[in-house]
């Protein structure tokens, strides 16, 4: 990814070039440590390296995936010379796992056969809104948790005007001129900060797009126009949550964070989804380890 989670196509198709180039070497060297370790089981998300090298070691394997890079591939680099190549590298891949699970929400995945999973991986967050007023001196009207990680995306304008609205940060942006509070900083855990706060400014993935839904939380997330997974989230994410989408980290102003607020506020609440499909994978994978 580049600045404003733009996906550099050029090196992607580097990379994938170089790896496929010697495909059966990094097969090879993984299944070799595979053996060392005396794994009873291999679970990859999205790996198919990691499960052709475990089929090569005899260790039965797990599919576990939101996406599949084959369908990546295809949308990001279509008309590609070798592409064909590649794809059907991937595919055989996949095709080698004892067990699949396709979670929700995912991406159409043609080439990995399995489970669909109805509920979504993970649980809901615990509100401690007071707790966190509590711990707030300023005792803010409104918290907004600007959650990206390490993600390399410009801060954004409204941490730098002084308001009745408190942002959670990251440590890089804790220096802006505005009411902010880096979030490492806080003694609670982050899941239930995410799900105590009145907005979640984000960009879409599967992590923070179920975290949202299962909480019930309002979100402004950063268009990521080019990532061919996020339709399929936001699509999903639109039955149990408000979300609104920014185009530019330069739009996030104090005024739009506002709106965004207001318009969270007088919407009726959705019912939030449903949580726990981990314990299926998990039940399936025991079961398959004793059988």
């Amino acid at each position: 990814m580049g600045p404003d989670l733009q996906v550099d196509r050029a090196a992607t198709r580097a990379y994938y070039c170089k790896i496929h180039s010697n495909l059966a070497g990094h097969i090879a060297d993984l299944s070799e440590q595979i053996r060392d370790l005396k794994a009873e089981l291999v679970v990859s998300n999205a790996g198919y390296i990691a499960i052709e090298a475990a089929s090569a070691a005899r260790v039965p394997t797990c599919l576990v995936c939101s996406l599949s890079w084959d369908e990546l591939l295809l949308s990001l680099l279509p008309d590609e010379i070798g592409q064909s190549r590649i794809i059907a590298e991937i595919v055989r891949g996949y095709e080698k796992a004892d067990l699949c699970f396709r979670l929700a929400p995912r991406m159409p995945m043609p080439a990995i056969r399995g489970v669909d999973l109805a509920a979504a991986i993970g649980m809901r967050g615990k509100n401690i809104r007071d707790a966190l007023l509590d711990y707030f001196p300023s005792k803010p009207t409104s918290i907004v948790l600007l959650a990206f990680g390490d993600w390399d995306v410009a801060r954004p304008p409204a941490l730098e005007t002084r308001s009745d609205v408190l942002f959670l940060v990251p440590e890089r942006w804790k220096s802006a001129s505005g009411d902010v509070m880096g979030v490492d900083d806080l003694p609670f855990p982050f899941r239930d900060i995410l799900a105590s706060v009145d907005l979640v400014v984000s960009k879409s993935g599967y992590g923070i797009v179920t975290e949202l839904a299962l909480d019930g939380r309002a979100s402004l997330l950063l268009e990521r126009a080019d990532w061919p997974e996020e339709p399929y989230l936001l699509r999903w994410l639109g039955r149990y949550a408000p979300f609104e989408q920014l185009s530019a980290m330069a739009d996030l102003t104090l005024e739009r964070v506002r709106d965004s607020l207001r318009g969270a506020r007088a919407l009726a609440p959705l019912e939030p989804a449903l949580g726990g499909g981990e314990l299926q994978i998990a039940r399936a994978i025991l079961e398959r380890l004793n059988s």
